[in-house]
C-alpha cells in the first residue's frame, strides 16, 4: 500500500487493479443513514502512473470545488506532486 498523504492512499485491490481511497469522516450508509469515518473508494487503475495520475486529477478536482486562485491551484498541484515523492509504502492488514 502507498500512503500518499493522510488522507489519500493506494492500495492493491486485486492482481490487476489498484484503487484510491481517501480518509472520510462523513461516509453515509445508504440503508441506515448512519455517518461514519473510514477509508471509500474513489477509482480503479491498471497501473501505477495512472492512479498517481488519478491522485493528481482528484487534487485538483477539490481545488477548484473550493473556488481557488490559479496560483492557489498551481501551489496544491506542487503539494501534491510533492506528496507523491515522498510517500511511504506500509503494510496494512485488511479487515474482512
Amino acid at each position: 500500500m502507498l500512503q500518499i498523504n493522510d488522507r489519500v492512499r493506494i492500495r492493491r485491490s486485486d492482481d490487476k487493479n489498484l484503487v484510491i481511497e481517501e480518509y472520510s469522516d462523513k461516509i453515509v450508509n445508504p440503508r441506515t443513514k448512519e455517518i461514519t469515518s473510514g477509508w471509500q473508494w474513489c477509482g480503479y487503475y491498471g497501473d501505477l502512473k495512472t492512479a498517481l495520475n488519478g491522485v493528481l486529477k482528484k487534487e485538483l478536482m477539490d481545488s477548484v470545488k473550493e473556488e481557488l486562485q490559479i496560483k492557489d491551484i498551481i501551489t496544491r498541484i506542487e503539494k501534491v506532486e510533492n506528496d507523491i515523492k515522498n510517500m511511504k509504502e506500509i503494510e496494512v492488514k485488511e479487515d474482512k
